[in-house]
């Protein structure tokens, strides 16, 4: 930036562009976030805060034709960038050797497959549902990885501590109905 802008005035411009917007989102973002334990004055003060910077950040855009095309620059080379590695991105299909055979016993009508990364909503959503119907709850943890080595292919579940957690978890809720793990 100091090749193509020599002067300290075209310099605070782009720093006060990037400064005010990102204080703008942060605030946005941390007020309107319903989890977080806030009393309501402070929430109501953050997101009148945020508006005001808002205002100020949309005033900067307006003012400041340089700042302007600094910041639309810089979102478009990196949504150029993201879209690029995007399309890069392939998909690494496991051989069959790598693939696990589980044998599902059972009434497979009757039961529910929850595929996950970690813990989350959808499954809880899926144990309590197979709890309340009474039916056969079937896990399968994903693990995502670029790159699959041997040595994955020798590697256990319990090895895994994000797979543990998963399956720690399920237990944990000791549910009368079966529980498989693939």
């Amino acid at each position: 930036m100091l090749l193509v802008i020599s002067d300290v005035a075209g310099l605070a411009n782009l720093y006060a562009i990037g400064f005010v917007g990102a204080i703008a989102i942060n605030l946005g973002a941390t007020s309107t976030n319903f989890t977080l334990a806030m009393k309501t004055w402070e929430r109501a003060l953050m997101m009148s805060t945020c508006a005001v910077m808002t205002l100020i950040e949309i005033t900067l855009i307006v003012d400041k034709p340089q700042a302007r095309g600094f910041v639309i620059s810089v979102i478009g080379i990196g949504l150029l960038l993201r879209a690029l590695k995007m399309e890069q991105a392939e998909i690494i299909a496991p051989t069959p050797e790598q693939i696990p055979v589980s044998t599902i016993e059972g009434n497979e009508k009757g039961a529910i497959l929850v595929a996950v990364t970690g813990l989350g909503k959808s499954f809880d959503f899926a144990i309590e549902e197979t709890q309340n119907r009474k039916i056969p709850l079937y896990v399968l943890f994903i693990r995502e990885q670029r790159v699959s080595t041997a040595w994955d292919s020798e590697r256990e579940w319990y090895e895994d501590e994000g797979c543990r957690k998963v399956f720690d978890y399920v237990i944990s809720k000791s549910s009368k109905n079966p529980i498989s793990f693939l």
